[in-house]
């Protein structure tokens, strides 16, 4: 049967990952994205502060465009590879339930035609007898 619970990471040499590890999983999109968001927000608090000590309007537009839209767009940027990410892990976890419920389609059908093969008939699973051949 497939296993379709989210265990802990193991590295290859068996052991278990780190506690930050295990939150972030082994998806290294979801890490970057949260390092991109991260960095956003360092940006965009370094161009607050370069542009408080700025009293031209001038001067202000550099910190304006590198902090503040730089900024944004690392944290969009991030927000977009953490989503995707969680979207990849989601189709997965679907993937193994798919395969799980394969898996079990496949023995419910071959219990059903081992039941019916021991009463002398065999039934298809909408209910109508399949014809046999008893040589």
């Amino acid at each position: 049967m497939v296993d379709v619970t989210d265990g802990p990471t193991q590295g290859a040499s068996g052991r278990q990952g780190a506690p930050w590890s295990r939150a972030l999983g082994n998806d290294r999109g979801l890490t970057l994205g949260w390092v991109l968001v991260a960095a956003g927000v360092v940006a965009i608090v370094a161009g607050y502060l370069g542009l408080r000590t700025q009293p031209d309007v001038l001067g202000q537009v550099p910190y304006v465009l590198t902090g503040g839209l730089g900024g944004l767009a690392l944290v969009a940027a991030g927000g977009i590879a953490i989503g995707s990410a969680g979207i990849r892990q989601a189709n997965q976890r679907l993937g193994r339930l798919e395969e799980a419920l394969v898996a079990l389609e496949e023995e419910l059908l071959g219990e059903f035609d081992l039941i019916h093969a021991e009463q002398g008939r065999a039934v298809i699973p909408s209910g109508r007898p399949r014809a046999t051949t008893d040589a």
